[in-house]
């Protein structure tokens, strides 16, 4: 009997050694190597709310950018309304953000946030004036005609 209990004190020991080792391992990436990331991160800081209105074919578009920033990594949404200036109709889409601050540019994809619409745009911006504005190239699929469409693209910050 002593092997038995000597195999199954063991098995438990690794178990709990694995778990507390798991354990350590998660607190240090998710907890203690982002906070030092942020401590350190001396880049511009371009978290808040941008916005940018475009007019064309009969109808005005105005975006609403809301970025939140940890160091380099970017997330945030994107809310656009369209309103027709013959009907007055107005038609909203609600868009996900990702992606990374490198090197002075930023790099952005936004997908629709509900996936019964399709939707998928990229976006490439510079710090422009200062950094009260991002200036940069929009690329997107028409949902329509499938055709990939681009602009150039200024956002201004808004200020609070």
């Amino acid at each position: 009997m002593d092997i038995y209990k000597t195999i199954i004190v063991g098995v438990i020991s690794g178990v709990i050694t694995s778990a507390f080792i798991f354990l350590c391992v998660k607190v240090f990436v998710q907890i203690i190597l982002p906070w030092y990331r942020s401590a350190i991160y001396k880049g511009i800081d371009i978290c808040g709310t941008w916005t940018e209105t475009v007019e064309y074919n009969g109808a005005t578009d105005v975006s609403q950018y809301i970025f939140h920033q940890n160091e380099r990594i970017i997330s945030g949404t994107k809310a656009i309304v369209k309103t027709d200036k013959e009907t007055g109709v107005c038609e909203t889409k609600l868009l996900t953000l990702n992606g990374k601050f490198l090197d002075g540019h930023l790099l952005l994809t936004a997908v629709s946030s509900d996936r019964k619409v399709q939707s998928l745009s990229t976006y490439l911006f510079r710090i422009g004036k200062g950094g009260a504005a991002l200036i940069g190239q929009a690329n997107w699929v028409d949902s329509n005609s499938e055709i990939i469409h681009s602009r150039n693209i200024e956002l201004i910050r808004k200020v609070a």
